[in-house]
């Protein structure tokens, strides 16, 4: 039987985690080939309607009176495809390098678009001020955000670079952007399954 270090056993379950098979054993995740790896898929994941492989752009907006939810539209064509432009998160308890938010669960895959246009995109406020904001790239405390949890995770927290008076702490956790799905889950009994 085969014997693999820790880092390989790492490298694989993260390319694994987002879509990306392993065929750069060394290299980093972008080097990968989009959508070559999936997961087992569970009822309770899966999605009944469509997903376009290019972010809807037919957006309308969309009032709510969630305080978490600063901006959202959903599509036309595709009503059960949401877009939240500013989310905000909280601390995860505990963690000193992860938020929470229950919004970021049936987040659509950014590898869904090879245009980047499902993209997540985080940002640090302006002192707490939504309004102003500073763009965190996944290459500056390299985060993964989670949509099977909800959780954004930092895993090099300690080397965020950030532009003077923006911040990221509990009292003042990353906004986000992204596509969500926010219809029917679990297998519609009126469509067969096929197995490949």
């Amino acid at each position: 039987m085969a014997t693999f270090t820790d880092a390989e056993k790492v490298n694989y379950l993260f390319k694994k985690s987002i879509g990306l098979g392993n065929t750069q054993i060394t290299g980093e995740y972008s080097s990968e080939n989009p959508n070559a790896s999936r997961w087992s898929i569970y009822s309770s994941q899966t999605f009944q309607q469509y997903i376009p492989t290019s972010a809807p752009t037919d957006l309308q907006s969309v009032i709510t009176s969630d305080p978490q939810i600063l901006y959202k539209s959903n599509s036309i064509q595709y009503p059960y495809i949401a877009k939240y432009s500013i989310l905000t998160t909280q601390a995860f308890a505990g963690s000193s390098n992860a938020y929470i938010s229950p919004y970021l669960k049936n987040g659509i895959s950014e590898q869904l678009d090879p245009t980047g246009k499902y993209a997540y995109k985080l940002f640090a406020t302006y002192n707490g001020n939504c309004n102003i904001l500073y763009e965190v790239l996944n290459t500056n405390g390299q985060w993964v955000a989670d949509p099977d949890s909800g959780i954004i995770t930092f895993y090099n927290y300690e080397n965020i670079n950030l532009v003077s008076g923006y911040t990221l702490s509990a009292n003042r956790p990353p906004v986000i952007t992204f596509f969500r799905y926010e219809g029917a889950i679990g297998p519609n009994t009126f469509q067969s399954i096929q197995y490949f």
